[in-house]
């Protein structure tokens, strides 16, 4: 892994952004679209009511959540979803397109989250496709695995909270 050289920041998501991130989504599924055999108009059929969902289910399930674009040297780059509980920060849905991974982008993204936690002394939450091999990154950050919910581990960054008084 390369380290981050690049200017990361971040913008809230507009309308004029679907098309990114509807082909954003559809990267990250690329790999798995191609073993399903179908043609590109089923597949791109799929996606986009797959897409849908997911929308609408983040909405649903975290109307107070952050949705924000991650711009990489000022190109779009990513998507960051985050909710800010309060008993605990959840990230969502971190996803960096495939021409800016393995540059130390997402540990960057997960420490500055992390200090965030802290700051907050609140947990860091997720959830992580079981087999997906970002979860290798979490526990090298100190993620421990705190539920098996279906096809995903549920995930959790404790802060330093310090002394406690007894």
């Amino acid at each position: 892994m390369q380290a981050t050289t690049h200017t990361v920041t971040v913008r809230p998501v507009t309308d004029a952004d679907d098309a990114f991130l509807f082909a954003l989504y559809a990267e990250s599924r690329a790999q798995e679209m191609a073993q399903t055999g179908w043609s590109a108009e089923a597949t791109r059929d799929f996606l986009k009511s797959q897409f849908a969902l997911q929308k609408r289910g983040y909405a649903t399930s975290y109307p107070g959540a952050t949705y924000t674009i991650l711009q990489v040297d000022g190109i779009d780059g990513g998507r960051l979803t985050v909710d800010r509980q309060s008993d605990c920060l959840r990230l969502i849905d971190l996803l960096i397109a495939s021409e800016w991974q393995g540059r130390g982008l997402g540990t960057d993204i997960l420490r500055a989250l992390m200090h965030e936690a802290q700051g907050g002394k609140v947990p860091l939450r997720l959830s992580v496709a079981k087999g997906n091999p970002v979860q290798q990154l979490y526990a090298r950050l100190g993620f421990r695995v705190t539920g098996d919910i279906g096809q995903y581990w549920a995930m959790e960054w404790m802060p330093d909270l310090g002394p406690r008084e007894v």
